[in-house]
C-alpha cells in the first residue's frame, strides 16, 4: 500500500505559560522548528518546559526525525500534542512537520 507524505505547518502563539504545539494528538516521524527573526529565544520540551530548557535562538531552526533518537527504531513518532513551547508571549514559533495521508 502506497502513502503520500504532506508537509503541514502549525503557528503557535506563545503566552505567559508553555502551550502545546497542538491540541489534538498528531503523530509525526519527523519536526521541524523556526524560531522567527526578531523573536526572543524559544524553548520546547514537554508541559514541563520553560527557560532553563535548552533555548531555540530567534531566527534558526531545529529539526528532529524521531527514527534518528537513540534507541529507537523505524515507525516511530512524534505526539505534538504531548511537546510544548515557551518563550516571550505575542512571539509566534512555526512548526512543519511530516504526515502521512491515505
Amino acid at each position: 500500500m502506497a502513502f503520500q507524505v504532506g508537509l503541514k505547518t502549525i503557528t503557535v502563539t506563545l503566552g505567559a505559560d508553555a502551550k502545546p504545539i497542538s491540541n489534538t494528538p498528531i503523530k509525526v516521524p519527523f519536526i521541524e522548528i523556526h524560531n522567527k527573526t526578531g523573536n526572543s529565544s524559544c524553548f520546547v520540551g514537554d508541559s514541563t518546559v520553560d527557560s532553563t530548557w535548552v533555548p531555540i535562538a530567534a531566527g534558526a531552526t531545529k529539526s528532529y526525525t524521531a527514527s534518528e533518537i537513540s534507541a529507537s527504531t523505524k515507525g516511530d513518532y512524534f505526539d505534538l500534542s504531548k511537546m510544548y513551547v515557551a518563550g516571550t508571549a505575542a512571539d509566534d514559533v512555526i512548526f512543519q512537520y511530516l504526515q502521512v495521508e491515505s
